[in-house]
């Protein structure tokens, strides 16, 4: 077998790399307001039993997205909580409406909620001022 030669990458691209990945970081810390106030909102819709299916469709998209996109940046532990959310809404979007466990979603959710918050909060002091 032919001997592998080792490719040297410029010593830049390692730093640049970086540079984008907190870039990138750091918009997804910034979106987590956006987010939290999305899914309290359907939660909120979900509780007072308007458009209930709509309200879980929400929160589902929420999560959705939380699940792959949060691990990448570093908080694994959002994700997790997401897969949750996202497992106990489909079951519930599954159920018929005697069948529901709210206190199983409002669990699941309140715990999202506060990931997110606690997560967002962290990392306020560390973001740009530069209206990145």
């Amino acid at each position: 077998m032919p001997e592998r030669k080792q490719v040297k990458m410029p010593s830049s691209a390692p730093t640049r790399f970086e540079a984008e990945l907190e870039r990138l970081r750091l918009r997804f810390v910034k979106g987590l307001n956006a987010r939290i106030s999305e899914i309290e909102s359907a939660f909120a819709d979900f509780n007072a039993g308007t458009s209930r299916s709509e309200a879980l469709t929400r929160i589902f998209f929420e999560a959705h997205s939380l699940v792959g996109i949060a691990p990448s940046f570093g908080y694994g532990n959002i994700g997790k909580q997401a897969l949750a959310v996202e497992e106990v809404v489909k079951r519930e979007l599954k159920a018929s409406a005697d069948s529901t466990k709210p206190d199983e979603l409002k669990h699941a959710v309140m715990a999202l909620l506060n990931i997110l918050k606690s997560s967002a909060q962290s990392r306020v002091a560390l973001l740009p001022t530069n209206g990145e």
